[in-house]
């Protein structure tokens, strides 16, 4: 469903420092840099427990998203920009860190996907409205499951994307085939997803390696997968950043 959310509206600094919290996303490169975001926070007591098919991470903010904007940055460094004039879409977006930074560096228009409609009004809005305030009119939220966006892409109620963004999505194998139909249906010819992901996801399935392989063996008429970036900063799993095009 096409869900619509309506935007907070902050009076002056002061109510916005109240309503949100700084979230900083090193850049690092030969610049000391980095991206900092206004976010809502969930409450201590919130039940955020995932639950498959119900809640599936949403208010968290998972080190995939700060590992996508910081790609993203440090290629708008060196000269290749992947947002300006272009229909954005974030897939699982949570609280939207790269779609939000795809807003701010000149995005056309930004397409916000979660599959909880009260993690958009909750977190998403919110953080659109701290950090862009401005750019709501080129903000579009949907709520639901992957296997509803193809109609949506084939009956023309959301644009065809240049770039798909999406971090911490791939944890699941048995959800690689609904993405992969997201990316074919919703990508424009020549267009680019990036994935953010862990290699592997112990204990789940999943990763960065199973979905290259997947998209290589069912979808290599349709999708080619590439590795642009390799994270290894002893904090967690291997990660990485995955560029699709379709072809």
């Amino acid at each position: 469903m096409i869900e619509s959310v309506a935007f907070p509206h902050f009076d002056g600094d002061k109510e916005k420092e109240a309503a949100g919290t700084a979230v900083s996303v090193p850049i690092g490169g030969s610049q000391e840099a980095a991206m900092t975001f206004c976010v809502v926070l969930p409450q201590p007591d919130a039940n955020v427990e995932v639950e498959k098919g119900v809640y599936e991470g949403g208010v968290q903010i998972w080190e995939g998203s700060r590992d996508l904007v910081a790609f993203m940055a440090r290629q708008r460094q060196e000269g290749v920009d992947w947002c300006a004039d272009k229909v954005v879409m974030e897939l699982g977006c949570g609280h939207g860190l790269p779609a939000l930074f795809a807003l701010q560096h000149g995005a056309k228009s930004c397409t916000f996907q979660d599959l909880n409609p009260a993690v958009l009004h909750n977190i998403t809005a919110p953080n659109v409205a701290l950090n862009v305030p401005s750019d709501a009119s080129r903000c579009r939220f949907v709520s639901g499951d992957w296997p509803s966006l193809p109609r949506l892409f084939a009956s023309e109620q959301l644009d065809a994307c240049d770039v798909i963004l999406s971090a911490e999505t791939l944890y699941r194998e048995e959800g690689f085939g609904d993405i992969a139909a997201v990316l074919k249906a919703g990508l424009k010819t020549g267009g680019v997803a990036l994935f953010a992901s862990k290699r592997y996801y112990f204990g789940v399935g999943g990763g960065s390696v199973l979905f290259s392989q997947y998209i290589a063996s069912t979808c290599g008429s349709d999708l080619r997968v590439d590795s642009e970036s390799v994270i290894e900063d002893q904090r967690s799993n291997v990660r990485e950043i995955l560029r699709i095009v379709r072809t």
